[in-house]
């Protein structure tokens, strides 16, 4: 039976903790959660612990999508391999002159 399970776990109460801190701050990592374990609880708990109660709780960041900016496209240009093959717009009216 793994330790997790057992009712006598040493390490409940930094479980506990690093759970609450997980809720509290979504964007911080097991680093950052370590650093506000060292310096700010004042508890001197080893980085490797911290980093393996993290991974053993399911902790993790959310992950980053970065905004699609404008003017980026997913296709690639198109090259020309031959005259007139590529035709490119820039007009605003047509003959008319309406829009």
């Amino acid at each position: 039976m793994p330790a997790t399970q057992t009712p006598a776990d040493p390490d409940g109460g930094l479980r506990a903790w690093l759970r609450t801190y997980a809720t509290k701050n979504p964007c911080h990592g097991f680093r950052r959660a370590w650093a506000a374990l060292r310096f700010d609880e004042g508890s001197a708990v080893n980085e490797k612990k911290v980093h393996r109660l993290w991974r053993e709780e399911g902790l993790q960041v959310r992950e980053h999508h970065p905004r699609k900016r404008a003017r980026v496209s997913s296709m690639p240009p198109i090259d020309a391999d031959a005259p007139n093959v590529v035709w490119a717009l820039d007009f605003q009216f047509d003959v008319d002159g309406k829009p």
